[in-house]
């Protein structure tokens, strides 16, 4: 019998057991001239009733070796779905209008190369309905009204339905750059019992028949940033995908997002999304100083002390490049920070602020500053690093000293609103820092 191409199944009736005798031409008798006399045939069902066989066949993928040449590569014919892991083949045809199916098998088995059967039904239309299991579980199934005709090959075609188990999701690319837009290419793959991958064009199907639709969804912002994931191409699928679906990034600041799918039947219960997770950007920059402290303002821009260079850095928030200020008293600039209100504190020997309109204002505070923090009232503190002081400049510009016991250096506010310190004691040249706490 022929085989359908594409890995479906073929139906053909065998037309040696068709034929139906047909009565030879009356001849005239010799002893009787002029009366025809036709020879008495046994009856015959009509043609239409006559019960013909039909072959059922489904090729099960084979490895194909790699074509050599270009004719080759255009002949060979990817299969539609069927799983290589079927082994049994159950099929049922009922004539329609009857209440009793005229075949009925329910474990046929399959070869390593195919699933076949040849069965004896009525002409006409009929029910087909058919499975394909590993033996245990139903890996596709097919179930539409046929028509057999009668006296004649009979050469019928369909594809059978693939039966979703589960859906897993993959992007291409999961980890693209931060700060880059990118279409990354999102694969949605359903895959049968047998953990095989479902392709063809055929509709997908829960184990109980009924249509299976997959949704898919994104959840952004899983841990902050402004940035976002958008589903480009289908994002409701029926069947194996045809047209590409993208996963597009718009090239915000975005830590990940999550890309989900959903299905319509509860039957379908293992469902993997992906997610994207983007990787910072690393930029160098090159100054022939040596960046110190730096403080973040609210216009996003990152600001940073140049020591050794009488200079203040500035990179821009979209990372394009930096610009350098020269401090107005031409002093070396060791603590920065940016206060709540966009102003700019650095210095050393002076301390200088620049605020966002550009102007400068200058204190001296009589020592070397140490490193410059945010107090919880936006205010602005100061460590000495030789003067056994910590000044505290409020947001009305008044400034407070403190004396402490020992030089100090790095400082923070803690969460219970003190300001939070470490001190030095020097000794032969060695600093071993202790920490304490100022709660004024």
């Amino acid at each position: 019998m022929p085989r359908l191409g594409g890995g479906g199944p073929s139906f053909g009736s065998g037309n040696t057991d068709n034929f139906i005798p047909v009565a030879p031409t009356p001849k005239a008798s010799n002893s009787e001239p002029g009366v025809l006399i036709a020879p008495t045939l046994a009856p015959q069902p009509p043609v239409s009733a006559q019960p013909v066989p039909v072959q059922i066949t489904f090729p099960l993928p084979q490895a194909t070796p790699a074509p050599t040449s270009l004719i080759q590569s255009r002949m060979q014919r990817r299969l539609q779905y069927v799983s290589t892991a079927n082994t049994q083949m159950a099929v049922t045809i009922t004539p329609v209008g009857a209440s009793v199916p005229s075949y009925t098998s329910s474990n046929t088995p399959c070869t390593t190369s195919a699933c076949s059967l040849t069965l004896t039904t009525t002409p006409g239309p009929s029910t087909l309905t058919l499975t394909l299991t590993d033996g245990t579980n139903t890996l596709a199934s097919y179930s539409s009204v046929i028509i057999v005709r009668p006296a004649t090959f009979n050469h019928l075609t369909f594809t059978a339905n693939p039966v979703v188990n589960s859906v897993v999701l993959s992007l291409a690319n999961p980890t693209p750059n931060a700060g880059t837009a990118t279409n990354d290419v999102l694969t949605v793959n359903a895959l049968d019992a047998a953990g095989q991958t479902i392709i063809g064009n055929a509709n997908y199907v829960d184990r109980n028949g009924n249509p299976v639709a997959l949704t898919l969804g994104v959840i952004n912002n899983q841990a902050g940033g402004t940035g976002s994931v958008t589903i480009q191409g289908p994002s409701r699928i029926t069947s194996p995908q045809r047209a590409p679906i993208y996963a597009h990034y718009d090239g915000n600041w975005l830590q990940s997002s999550a890309i989900s799918v959903a299905a319509s039947s509860s039957a379908v219960t293992t469902l993997t999304g992906t997610t994207l997770t983007t990787v910072p950007t690393v930029i160098r920059y090159s100054i022939n100083c040596t960046a110190y402290q730096m403080g973040t303002a609210p216009d996003g821009n990152l600001w940073f002390s140049e020591r050794g260079c009488q200079r203040i850095g500035r990179i821009a928030q979209n990372g394009t490049g930096f610009t350098d200020f020269i401090t107005p008293a031409n002093t070396d600039v060791i603590a920065l920070t940016v206060a709540p209100n966009g102003n700019i504190w650095f210095g050393s020997t002076a301390i200088d602020v620049r605020t966002p309109s550009g102007t400068f204002i200058q204190y001296s505070p009589g020592y070397t500053a140490g490193l410059l923090c945010i107090g919880n009232d936006s205010s602005i503190w100061i460590t000495s690093n030789y003067a056994n002081l910590l000044d505290k400049f409020t947001v009305n510009g008044q400034m407070i000293s403190f004396n402490i016991s020992s030089s100090t250096r790095d400082c923070t506010t803690g969460p219970d609103g003190n300001m939070w310190l470490t001190t030095c004691r020097v000794d032969r040249g060695n600093c071993t820092p202790s920490p304490s706490r100022n709660g004024a």
